[in-house]
């Protein structure tokens, strides 16, 4: 058993993959089913956006419980999910339907849209009675927790709690440790939890999920983590990996949004993106994938990776990558340009494998660096690193200059604030191999006119594609 004090563990999507997903089978029923209790009059979307979710992460069937005010509109606005109706009066049995629904479910998710407490602590012991597999809390679920005997409940509880709602928990203000407040929640009521980036189990392990950011704090955004975590368990993930999944999902979705739109994404827009958040996962090398379906952030991300302490090749290769999926953004628009989309995705694929060869260069240039062992040799290969990337600068940028033209006329945004995202990138870049030349002179290695020439031309692209940015 982990001791409560060790450090979360931070889930990447290496971890991920390495846990990897249930088989799904050959049919819905193999992917779990998930009941969502909830709604009402004045917050009916919140179990439609948990629905949708737990759908979209891969469950095979979905229903939901809700008053009778509310059950034809969630039947058409969620077509593929089965409704069921609560009793009028709560706290009366549920009908024989319900009842079946709940028993033979994989997950039963308990609290989106509910806005009365005492109506919610009694749905909340009904549903224990028919003994789920596993439940989870959210919303008014979680506020009345504390009122609720846990022996009573399921023994695999998750709960989705938000900051204001694990201080009620807590039954006290946060401390200065997430990780820590979270633990003690999960500890108390026996339960895997979820909040806000840090995930913990009833046996004190955590984990951290390092993605996400201002653009989850939007109206719903909630109702659709709590729905991804319940798919996921429904799935045949246990407890702690559907939340630590379910978690990273969520916030990874907020990143891909936010790369292309700013906070202006709503929480329906977070269930849309959750398959592809998956996808990076599962399928990273994804045939039916174009350039034109990632994000300047996938980029940003593997060249921050891949860089190392001295920038070089791989860097220079998925630079050139970052530019090759904006291009294909544009031209994927354009009907008669597949041939630029199917080159985009060739140059993606080589430069990849460039950074594969070259990542281990640069990260033995970085051991170097920190080790002061043979800093001038080290210099001397970071400057001619410094020329590779100058060389590319210019077949990189040439291209951008009908991109201007082309995003404005398909009112693309995405491409706008790629091209802003790749004169950051070159900006960085410029820094890095200015760095390595000032570093290699200081400790005695030979003047490199060449490298010296191409970190004057890669200044000069920068200042090109910052004029784009600019819409100069």
């Amino acid at each position: 058993m982990p001791h409560p004090a060790e450090p979360a563990r931070t889930a990447t999507s290496e971890l991920l993959r390495d846990w990897g997903l249930p088989d799904p089978g050959e049919s819905k029923k193999s992917r779990g089913d998930v009941v969502v209790v909830g709604g009402s009059l004045r917050t009916p979307g919140a179990v439609i956006l948990s629905l949708e979710a737990a759908l979209r992460v891969g469950a095979g069937r979905v229903a939901a419980v809700v008053p009778g005010t509310i059950d034809a509109h969630l039947g058409a606005a969620v077509p593929e999910a089965a409704i069921h109706t609560l009793p009028e009066r709560a706290g009366d049995p549920f009908g024989e339907t319900v009842a079946l629904s709940i028993q033979g479910a994989g997950a039963v998710l308990v609290g989106p849209g509910f806005d009365d407490a005492d109506e919610t602590r009694l749905t909340i012991r009904d549903v224990a009675t028919h003994c789920p597999e596993a439940l989870l809390l959210d919303a008014y679920g979680l506020g009345v927790l504390p009122d609720v005997d846990r022996d009573t409940l399921p023994d695999v509880l998750i709960l989705t709690p938000n900051r204001e709602e694990l201080a009620l928990l807590l039954d006290r203000d946060l401390g200065d440790d997430p990780v820590a407040d979270v633990r003690a929640v999960a500890q108390r009521y026996r339960a895997t939890v979820t909040c806000y980036g840090v995930v913990a189990d009833p046996d004190g392990s955590a984990w951290r999920i390092d993605e996400g950011g201002p653009g989850l704090g939007t109206a719903g955004s909630g109702d659709v983590l709590a729905g991804a975590v319940a798919g996921l368990t429904a799935r045949g993930l246990d407890a702690a990996r559907a939340a630590v999944w379910g978690t990273w999902v969520h916030a990874r979705a907020g990143d891909r949004l936010t790369q292309r739109a700013g906070l202006t994404f709503l929480a329906r827009d977070l269930v849309a993106e959750l398959g592809a958040a998956q996808r990076e996962v599962t399928d990273p090398d994804d045939g039916g994938t174009t350039t034109a379906d990632l994000t300047v952030a996938d980029w940003l991300r593997a060249l921050s990776r891949s860089s190392g302490e001295v920038g070089g090749g791989a860097g220079c290769a998925l630079l050139t990558a970052m530019s090759a999926s904006l291009l294909a953004m544009v031209a994927g628009y354009d009907e008669t340009a597949g041939g630029a989309v199917r080159r985009a995705g060739e140059v993606r694929a080589a430069a990849l494998r460039a950074a594969d060869r070259d990542e281990g260069r640069s990260a033995a240039l970085g051991r170097s660096l920190r080790g002061g062992v043979d800093v001038a040799g080290m210099s001397v290969a970071a400057a001619r690193a410094s020329l590779e990337i100058g060389e590319l600068a210019t077949e990189l940028v040439a291209p951008w200059r009908d991109v201007a033209a082309t995003a404005k006329a398909y009112l693309r945004a995405d491409v706008v604030l790629g091209v802003a995202t790749l004169e950051a990138a070159l900006r960085g870049v410029v820094a890095t191999a200015g760095e390595d030349l000032a570093l290699a002179t200081r400790h005695g290695a030979p003047a490199d006119a060449g490298a010296a020439a191409a970190l004057a031309r890669l200044g000069a692209a920068r200042e090109d594609v910052g004029l784009l940015a600019r819409g100069e």
